[in-house]
């Protein structure tokens, strides 16, 4: 049943085979198909995912998510930690969202509709395409704050000021779709402080029309290069800057390169077409380093089924972990225990890990909170439990991370 289909029932269109395998060549379809080509660059980071197409179509789609600026600057520049993954994992999500609209259908309510495109946070990074030139560029001289010609004074921030000669017409020679901003405070002495660069879009003539900008802080002393996209009214530019506290003596310099061709923004466009098998193939090595890096050598693990008030002698089915955690919920008290961190107990039993074929490897239970992670685990069928009269545990089963 989803929610897509007004509450009823879903499944794959007609044609579609039983399994899928969306490789980066495929998702980078689906998002310049979709309106979002500003994050086609980061698809080959997505794991490829093998999906089964009764299942995944039986049921909604994750939700199109909502990018951050930290999430899609880390996705497209690989700047790996918290924001990268983040925004991988978002990324596959709207794959996923969008792939269920090309797959999949309703049973018995009308198609719904695609998502309209999402809108790039501000400040997100470009990646050039190969087939776009340099159109434009200019850089503002030297401006050094308190100079006696008075040709550039700052204010503070509420009210800014235009840097000398920087600003002109966005030229037309083709479709200008990009803009490389160059910031950067020279810190000639003094005390250092914070500048606001602003970058003007207009509609209309030079100067004139604002329909968009964007602001960054620049510290004295630091340097930044970040990529646009130019709005699509756009006619002309301008930059501006402002401080709030009033330096000694620095130099802001700025600059603006324009580019302009028929490409579209995404990857540097290779010599030949891209080799969707060879990137098919490497997402598949990644998926099998992952699985075995999750599941012979994990950094965490995640709880699943717990089996509870289990006592004497008995066995659990289990499949594909990479161990279970023991609690012993009864502890008869005439039962042997030595030291107190962590006390060591005796006589409590014993599980076993095994196979239809036998049971090569016995845990004593030894600790009220135990944990087993045999090498082999992935292998096991059965955990076996064989436990002193009076003791009744309880034995979660952990999975590798996913």
């Amino acid at each position: 049943m989803t929610v897509l289909c007004g509450g009823g029932a879903s499944s794959p269109k007609t044609g579609q085979s039983a399994a899928l395998i969306v490789g980066s060549g495929y998702a980078i379809q689906l998002l310049e198909d979709s309106g979002n080509p500003f994050l086609i660059a980061a698809a080959p980071f997505v794991p490829l995912a093998t999906l089964a197409l009764n299942a995944f179509c039986a049921t909604d789609p994750p939700a199109q998510p909502t990018f951050t600026l930290a999430e899609t600057s880390a996705i497209l520049s690989l700047q790996f930690g918290d924001d990268f993954n983040a925004g991988i994992s978002k990324l596959s999500d709207l794959i996923q969202n969008l792939l269920w609209y090309q797959v999949c259908q309703c049973d018995t309510a009308a198609q719904p509709t695609p998502p309209a495109a999402l809108t790039p946070p501000a400040g997100t990074p470009l990646v050039i395409s190969g087939a776009d030139t340099r159109c434009s560029e200019q850089r503002n001289g030297s401006n050094t704050i308190g100079a006696a010609d008075g040709a550039f004074h700052l204010q503070d921030s509420a009210n800014w000021t235009s840097l000398l000669a920087l600003g002109g017409a966005v030229p037309f020679s083709g479709t200008p779709h990009a803009v490389e901003l160059d910031l950067h405070v020279a810190h000639v002495g003094g005390t250092p402080t914070t500048y606001g660069f602003r970058w003007e879009w207009c509609a209309g003539s030079f100067g004139a029309s604002p329909i968009s900008h964007i602001d960054y802080s620049v510290a004295s002393g630091t340097h930044h290069v970040v990529r646009l996209t130019i709005p699509p009214t756009a006619i002309s530019y301008n930059v501006y800057t402002s401080h709030t506290t009033t330096p000694t003596s620095d130099n802001p310099i700025s600059g603006v390169t324009l580019y302009c061709g028929s490409g579209v923004q995404g990857p540097e466009s290779p010599c030949c077409p891209p080799d969707s098998f060879t990137a098919s193939l490497i997402q598949q090595l990644i998926g099998q380093v992952n699985l075995i890096q999750r599941q012979a050598v994990p950094f965490g693990y995640v709880p699943s089924t717990v089996h509870t008030a289990l006592s004497g002698a008995g066995s659990i089915s289990v499949s594909d972990l990479i161990g279970v955690l023991v609690d012993i919920t009864t502890d008869p008290s005439s039962l042997g225990v030595e030291g107190t961190s962590p006390a060591e107990l005796f006589d409590r039993g014993w599980i076993t890990w095994g196979t239809d074929d036998g049971y090569p490897q016995s845990i004593r239970l030894t600790r009220r909170h135990q944990v087993s992670f045999p090498a082999r685990a992935g292998l096991f069928t059965t955990v076996a439990y064989d436990l002193h009269p009076g003791v009744v545990v309880t034995i979660t089963e952990l999975l590798r991370e996913p």
